[in-house]
């Protein structure tokens, strides 16, 4: 059971960061139509969102392990059938805490990168009041 959590935590996990990424994805294009240079910035990205990927490649590959573990009932082979798929299916998670690790590096590599640009952008937020809707531009 405690695996199948760690999996879906890592699931999760690259859930938002694949979001995370999308919004720097939106900040990158920003600064390239500001005119500065983002090569590296999208490099960044590019390996962000592969290790994103591979995250979520090793949770669904940790749930497909466990997935058909069966009681030993005493049988020694199936016994180490059993350990021998659990060891793989602490790498896998292993792997996928890495993978995400490595994709949290790229992304505040991105941001203090867009940080030090000072490229001005602005959130937009609409909400509902008691009597419409209000807009609140934020520089």
């Amino acid at each position: 059971i405690q695996i199948r959590i760690a999996a879906d935590k890592i699931e999760f996990t690259a859930s938002e960061m694949t979001t995370l990424a999308g919004k720097l994805e939106t900040r990158i294009a920003d600064a390239k139509s500001a005119g500065k240079d983002v090569t590296a910035m999208t490099k960044s990205l590019a390996e962000m969102k592969a290790e994103i990927a591979n995250a979520s490649v090793q949770a669904r590959a940790t749930v497909s392990l466990i997935a058909n573990l069966k009681l030993d009932n005493g049988d020694k082979k199936l016994m180490e059938s059993n350990h021998a798929a659990f060891k793989s299916a602490r790498g896998k998670l292993k792997a996928g805490r890495d993978a995400l690790d490595d994709a949290r590096k790229d992304a505040r590599s991105i941001v203090k990168a867009l940080k030090g640009m000072h490229v001005g952008a602005t959130a937009t937020t609409t909400h509902s009041t008691g009597s419409g809707q209000a807009t609140t531009t934020t520089p």
